[in-house]
């Protein structure tokens, strides 16, 4: 019996990344860094987690492509431990968008 053809079929796994916030721009060799939370979140993927340098970010971040993404605020200088809160405008998200606020996440009434 000759063998049929084989199946060649390639699986991809993407797991969740994490990306960083300093308003300095600034994140001690964690890689990618943003300055902004917004354009972190616009690089984000379903999954991700954005960690936020402790501070204030007048932005209020919003996000319309589907999918979770998790902002976790308060980290040091270095991303090494959380030890104070990060504070920002209430986030948006539409388009079957979801964001996650985690503890040490500060929400504020925009101005």
């Amino acid at each position: 019996m000759k063998p049929g053809p084989l199946l060649d079929l390639e699986l991809v796994f993407k797991l969740p990344g994490h990306r960083y916030v300093s308003s300095d721009g600034n994140c001690e060799n964690n890689e990618p860094c943003y300055s902004a939370i917004k354009s972190a979140l616009d690089a984000s993927q379903n999954g991700d987690v954005i960690n936020v340098e402790r501070g204030t970010y007048g932005e209020a971040p919003a996000r319309s492509m589907p999918g979770i993404v998790s902002i976790n605020g308060g980290w040091n200088d270095t991303f090494t431990d959380q030890t104070g809160s990060t504070t920002i405008y209430a986030p948006e998200a539409t388009g079957g968008a979801t964001i996650k606020l985690l503890p040490d996440i500060r929400v504020v009434a925009h101005p």
